[in-house]
């Protein structure tokens, strides 16, 4: 997959025990306004960061796991994803 979890436009769910592996970008991707929760989830793997945040964007973090991630993103990288 190119990307794991995009989590976007207000929304506040919960995301529990979830693996997001082997992405070939970031493996949870948070944007415009997003709040959710994430707890006891494990990103392993991914070509980019494990974790992206920005427009506003911000999560509640618990207990997730993070192991092998790649580099983190340019600018002009996530614009074109």
């Amino acid at each position: 997959a190119w990307q794991g979890l995009v989590i976007a436009g207000r929304c506040r769910g919960t995301f529990e025990r979830c693996v997001i592996s082997d992405c070939r970008s970031a493996g949870i991707r948070l944007r415009n306004d997003a709040r959710p929760v994430l707890r006891g989830n494990l990103v392993v793997g991914c070509q980019g960061p494990g974790m992206v945040v920005w427009n506003r964007a911000e999560a509640q973090m618990e207990d997730n796991v993070f192991l092998d991630n790649g580099a983190s993103e340019t600018p002009e990288e996530t614009l074109e994803t």
